[in-house]
């Protein structure tokens, strides 16, 4: 692709001052464009029903709710996924008019990279993306999985908890045939219940942040 996409949006995120929320109207605005004078694509923002900054979420597992017979291996695969539990929840919204998978990833494969690297990132920490949306399913199973094969690696009342929420978890963002059937909407409707669960599991298994806690 010989012709390029107008930078002007993209010098406006290197000046200072900005709040996250003007950051990422400009990486929607950097989307938009280049969606429509490539391939005529309507990217659109959704706003979330929870949308929750980092600051306020707790920074990092509570360590004191596991045993110390957890392995060091286990501690940093719990960490990570916990860390991008958190990501997922400060994470956008974003829909488009593509008419199936395969048209997005071609456009996707074609175009992306005239975005600018953060508008990239934006765009990749969708959470209308089934791998994105699916790091609480994953990371309650790799804690129930340990607990139900050691029987001693979290606090019983916290694992019968995560049990519970993992039955409430939608069937559709477990199935990638089921969700590639759903609407827009019925994504987002899935997506607003996961939602209020993230939330809950990472305030459930989560240690206070210093700032919250005085």
């Amino acid at each position: 692709m010989s012709e390029e996409f107008p930078r002007s949006i993209q010098e406006k995120l290197s000046q200072e001052g900005k709040t996250q929320e003007e950051r990422e109207a400009d990486w929607q605005q950097e989307l938009v464009q280049v969606g429509r004078k490539f391939g005529g694509v309507e990217f659109k923002s959704v706003k979330p029903k929870i949308k929750t900054k980092v600051e306020f979420l707790p920074a990092e597992l509570d360590w004191n709710l596991f045993t110390e017979d957890i392995s060091k291996e286990e501690k940093e695969k719990l960490s990570l996924m916990f860390s991008e539990l958190i990501e997922y929840l400060d994470s956008s919204i974003i829909t488009d008019d593509f008419a199936d998978h395969n048209q997005r990833s071609a456009w996707e494969k074609e175009y992306l990279n005239l975005l600018s690297p953060e508008a990239q990132e934006y765009y990749k920490h969708n959470r209308l993306g089934l791998n994105f949306n699916s790091r609480l399913n994953k990371f309650c199973r790799f804690l129930v999985i340990s607990q139900e094969d050691k029987n001693d690696t979290l606090d019983q009342n916290k694992f019968e908890q995560l049990q519970f929420f993992l039955e409430l978890i939608p069937k559709e963002l477990n199935n990638g045939d089921l969700y590639a059937q759903l609407t827009t909407e019925e994504k987002i409707e899935r997506i607003n219940k996961l939602d209020s669960l993230a939330s809950t599991v990472i305030r459930l298994l989560g240690r206070q942040p210093i700032e919250q806690s005085n």
